[in-house]
C-alpha cells in the first residue's frame, strides 16, 4: 500500500474519531467522482475512514497492519502477519523465551489546552484614542507542594502491576491476539495516591488570581482578538495550558453614534431656516472631540440627505481618519411656519 489509513485521511495515529470524520468529509468534497474527482483515490479515503471510525476495525488494524481491519489471511496460524508474534507476546507479557519483559506504556497528552476567551466591552472613545487596563481573571495552576500530583508520596498500582496498562487475551480461531488499554485504577499512570496532597487536597491544581495588561492601540476594531500565549489554567491531560484570548466587543452607552468600519455615522436635526439658509451646528458625543464638533452646512440641504465630512471619523490605524456621515432630519418649527405665513406672497414670487 501507498499510504497507511491515518495518512490517507492526513491524520495524526491518536486522532479522535471526529477529526477523522471530519478529515474525511474535507477530502471526499475533493476526490467524490460527482465532483470531478478521481473514483480509485475517493475508494481509498471511503475505506480509510470505514475502518478507522470503527473501533474493534482500528483496533485490528493498528495491532496487525491488516487494512481490513480484520485478521490477516491464511499461511499458516501467524502467516500474513507484519510482524513476528513471538516478539509480539514477549514485549506484552514478559513470557519466557519471547523477548523479556513488556514495555511501560506512558499515557499520551494532548500538546495543548483548549484558549479561554475573555470578553473586553469598550466604548467608542476607548477605540478612537487606545487604551491599557489591567483584566483580572481566575485560573488555576499545578499545585506547588505536590508538583501537579495530587499527592507526595505514591504505591504502585496493582491491577496493572505498575505498569499502567491491562491486558486481556483473546482467542481468535487459533491465534491467540492481546487487547491492551490504559488502566481505569490509575488512569495508565502505573501508581496511585497513598493520600491526598495537604494543599491541594488531591486536586492537583490550585485556584488564583491572575492581571494581565491589555493595550488597546487606536482604531482597533470590535472583533478583534488579542492573543496571551499560554496562560490559562494547567490541566493534567494537556503538555502545556492554552491560550488566553481576549476579545474586543463595543460596549453600549454611545446613543446617537454608530461605528463602520472607519466611519461614523449619527443623525443631525435642523430647522426649516436652518436648512435653506445654511448654519453652523455643534455636534456633541463625537469620541474624539469631547467639547463637541462644529460643521458647516450648506443652504438648500435636503431632509434624508447624507453630509459627508472627510477626517472627522475614527482613528485608523494605519493612521489618518475615516470620515463622518450624518443624515439630515429636517422640522418645521411654529416660527418657520408664522415666517412662511407672512411672507406668503414674496416667497410664491420668488419660487413659482
Amino acid at each position: 500500500m501507498d499510504k497507511d489509513l491515518y495518512a490517507r485521511l492526513g491524520v495524526s495515529k491518536d486522532a479522535e474519531p471526529s477529526e477523522i470524520k471530519k478529515a474525511f468529509k474535507k477530502l471526499a468534497m475533493t476526490h467524490h467522482p460527482d465532483k470531478g474527482g478521481d473514483p480509485e483515490e475517493f475508494k481509498k479515503i471511503q475505506h480509510a475512514h470505514e475502518v478507522l471510525t470503527d473501533e474493534n476495525k482500528r483496533k485490528m488494524y493498528d495491532m496487525t497492519g491488516s487494512e481490513d481491519g480484520e485478521m490477516p489471511g491464511p499461511g499458516g496460524p501467524f502467516g500474513g502477519m507484519p510482524f513476528d508474534m513471538g516478539d509480539l507476546f514477549g514485549g506484552l507479557f514478559g513470557m519466557p523465551g519471547m523477548g523479556g519483559p513488556g514495555p511501560r506504556v506512558n499515557r499520551v497528552k494532548r500538546p495543548q489546552g483548549p484558549p479561554k476567551t475573555i470578553e473586553i466591552p469598550l466604548t467608542l472613545k476607548d477605540f478612537y484614542h487606545g487604551k491599557t487596563i489591567q483584566v483580572k481573571f481566575e485560573r488555576h495552576k499545578f499545585c506547588e507542594a505536590c508538583k501537579g500530583q495530587g499527592a507526595t508520596s505514591f504505591q504502585s498500582c496493582s491491577p496493572c502491576k505498575g505498569s499502567g496498562v491491562v491486558r486481556q487475551m483473546m482467542m481468535m480461531g487459533p491465534i491467540h491476539m492481546v487487547n491492551e488499554g490504559p488502566c481505569r485504577e490509575c488512569n495508565g499512570v502505573g501508581k496511585k495516591a497513598s493520600g491526598n496532597c495537604y494543599v491541594c487536597g488531591g486536586k492537583k491544581t490550585k485556584a488564583q488570581e491572575k492581571s494581565i495588561e491589555v493595550k488597546i492601540e487606536p482604531g482597533m476594531k470590535p472583533g478583534e482578538i488579542l492573543v496571551f500565549p499560554k496562560e490559562c489554567s494547567d490541566d493534567p491531560n494537556y503538555e502545556e495550558p492554552g491560550d488566553v484570548h481576549f476579545l474586543l466587543q463595543e460596549a453600549a452607552g454611545d446613543d446617537g453614534w454608530v461605528r463602520k468600519g472607519d466611519d461614523l455615522e449619527t443623525q443631525l436635526k435642523l430647522t426649516l431656516s436652518e436648512s435653506l439658509l445654511g448654519c453652523v451646528k455643534t455636534l456633541q458625543g463625537h469620541p474624539g472631540y469631547p467639547n463637541g464638533l462644529e460643521i458647516q452646512i450648506q443652504a438648500g440641504v435636503q431632509n434624508g440627505e447624507i453630509a459627508v465630512y472627510h477626517d472627522k471619523g475614527m482613528v485608523k490605524k494605519s493612521g489618518g481618519f475615516g470620515s463622518l456621515h450624518c443624515k439630515i432630519h429636517i422640522s418645521v418649527t411654529d416660527k418657520d411656519r408664522e415666517v412662511l405665513n407672512r411672507n406668503h406672497v414674496v416667497l410664491k414670487a420668488m419660487f413659482t
